[in-house]
């Protein structure tokens, strides 16, 4: 089964992108949800990783971005 929605995390090392990935695992743990895939942890935002990005999540999935950098198939 492939992920309903996959939520990239790249650039979330500080600030409000931090804060809110710690409370997106606090409550992925909690809920017990493995619909949701968490990518780009530790990453930061740049060419070859956004690339890899698009060419990662399933083009049926919601996909949701922490650093304002969009995805192509949108």
């Amino acid at each position: 089964m492939s992920a309903a929605m996959t939520v990239d995390t790249a650039g979330a090392l500080m600030g409000g992108g931090a804060r809110f990935l710690v409370e997106l695992r606090g409550y992925l743990e909690r809920t017990g949800r493995e619909d949701v895939k968490v990518i780009g942890s530790r990453r930061r935002i740049r060419p070859g990783w956004l690339v890899r990005r698009e060419l990662s999540s399933s083009t049926r999935s919601r996909r949701v971005v922490l650093n304002n950098a969009g995805f192509l198939g949108i």
